[in-house]
């Protein structure tokens, strides 16, 4: 897709720079994180907040009666694949479905009628 990152290969040598660059992974998520700062990064800690949030919504209104909804809605995270351009895709599909299942769990007799 033009536009796009394509994905590329390296050589062997590749393995010996990650294992150098592992050494510094006690600098992740403090002030010298270089790539925490992208603004992937921060849309991924961004959507973890907003993940708790929901999660203490659904604990709070939780019944049996929404108990599948609740599941449902709980699991959308898990429709998020990819990195770059693929995960953008995926994270707004999983946004849709999220505003689908929310309403589920908000209002259950509604989502039966229309089912």
């Amino acid at each position: 897709m033009p536009g796009h990152v394509q994905k590329k290969q390296y050589g062997a040598w590749m393995f010996k720079a990650f294992q150098r660059i592992a050494k510094f992974k006690n600098l992740r998520g403090g002030a010298l994180d270089i790539f925490g700062k992208t603004e992937e990064r921060r849309q991924e800690r961004e959507a973890i907040e907003d993940y708790i949030k929901l999660l203490d919504e659904i604990l709070a209104k939780l019944t049996t009666s929404n108990h599948g909804a609740a599941v449902a809605l709980a699991s959308v995270p898990d429709e998020i694949r990819g990195y770059g351009h693929v995960k953008e895709k995926s994270v707004a599909e999983a946004k849709k479905l999220q505003e689908e299942r929310l309403q589920a769990f908000r209002n259950p007799q509604a989502a039966k009628m229309t089912a």
